[in-house]
């Protein structure tokens, strides 16, 4: 069965799009990590935009009211949507409820979808007529059913669009046969995640200016990678404190001024092996689904997801091949290395920044390389059982 036809992906997306109405629906608000934050920003950003098409923005009445205006929410399709409709229509009889309704939730994640869709169809018509497949479109929606996914984009705000747009770019942007228009185009898409999520960009920013550079080193000389690979890792790991104090001193940013007095104030300041173990482990049950944001054990989960990856074992030390194609690939070494090092020396130097969706970036390319291994079918399933069970688990084991 060949998936990657247009028939054939046209019924994965509509699968998505029942799977995360059912998601949006049925998960409830106060598994969202830092669900609060988020339902205020979205209800006053919501409410100063109709306060706004009625000229009471600035009104001193609005003023008392402390309205909590979220610019980032205030960029994302769905709030530039409403700021044209609220121009056209009054919407003086508008309340301020400060909940997040299934409503709002669902005509979000309406916009969203339609905001994946046009992604797609710009990305097909600038490629080059010789690069029409489908896979770097079904890695990215095979990538949106994960439970980490589908937590952070059906929660109305600026991250949802972000997380989209940079799983988007991750899941194409080392195409070999990527052509100079798609290029532009995810530049533009990366300088708009920017404004976006700022805080979160800088990680995956990180992480790609990271791949680049390391391909360039590994492919001038292996043995000289690996040294200063090693170095950078275990100096970084072991010298954390001294790093941070020294990047605080010489940009001076008040965004990380913020972020270190908030490791302080949690008491995460007082690093050691075992506290740094704790938090990569807390990194990855995260990101595949075993642990909510407020640590609920997904049992349920955490069997699939550990009878999956025996799988993947299995397959990997019963085909010698692949680890040879893994030892004789340059670019897979480094995928590999950035998968297991990179979110390591973050939470390091930031230990704050060990939940899964800092790095849902990396899914793509954890699905891009497992997919030249395993049929890609198999995979989209595999991911696709794993939300149900998530959800399962959510409404049966834990409400």
């Amino acid at each position: 069965m060949n998936i990657l036809n247009t028939g054939k992906f046209f019924m994965i997306f509509m699968i998505f799009i029942i799977l995360s109405s059912i998601f949006t629906i049925t998960f409830p608000l106060n598994l969202y990590p830092d669900y609060l934050s988020s339902q205020y920003s979205y209800n006053d950003t919501v409410w100063a935009v109709f306060l706004k098409s009625n000229s009471l923005l600035f009104d001193n009445k609005v003023s008392d009211t402390f309205l909590i205006f979220d610019y980032q929410l205030y960029l994302t399709p769905q709030i530039q949507i409403l700021n044209i409709f609220s121009k056209i229509i009054p919407f003086s009889g508008y309340e301020n409820c400060q909940i997040i309704s299934v409503f709002d939730k669902l005509q979000f994640l309406f916009i969203t979808i339609l905001f994946i869709t046009l992604l797609i169809l710009i990305d097909n018509c600038i490629k080059n007529k010789s690069n029409k497949s489908n896979k770097s479109n079904l890695i990215f929606v095979s990538s949106l059913f994960f439970p980490i996914t589908l937590t952070s984009i059906t929660i109305p705000s600026a991250e949802a669009i972000y997380s989209i747009i940079i799983m988007f770019i991750f899941s194409r942007v080392f195409d070999k046969n990527i052509s100079l228009g798609n290029y532009l185009f995810l530049l533009c898409l990366l300088i708009y995640a920017y404004f976006l999520d700022s805080g979160n960009w800088i990680v995956s920013f990180l992480f790609l200016l990271n791949i680049i550079i390391m391909k360039i080193l590994i492919e001038f000389n292996k043995k000289l990678f690996f040294i200063i690979f090693t170095i950078i890792v275990f100096g970084i790991i072991f010298f954390s404190n001294e790093f941070i104090n020294l990047l605080d001193t010489v940009y001076q940013s008040n965004k990380l001024k913020s972020v270190l007095y908030d490791i302080e104030q949690n008491g995460a300041d007082k690093k050691n092996l075992f506290d740094l173990i704790s938090r990569y482990l807390y990194f990855w049950l995260t990101l595949a689904g075993i642990l909510t944001s407020n640590k609920m054990f997904m049992i349920l989960n955490f069997l699939y997801i550990i009878s999956g990856f025996c799988f993947v074992i299995h397959i990997i030390v019963k085909k010698k091949v692949i680890i040879n194609n893994i030892i004789n690939n340059n670019f897979y070494i480094i995928i590999i290395l950035n998968i297991i090092f990179f979110p390591l020396i973050i939470i390091s130097l930031l230990p704050l920044h060990a939940f899964g969706k800092y790095y849902i970036f990396m899914i793509p390319l954890i699905l891009s390389f497992l997919s030249f291994y395993i049929e890609i079918r198999k995979l989209l399933l595999f991911i696709v059982l794993s939300s149900i069970i998530f959800m399962l688990n959510v409404q049966f084991f834990i409400y």
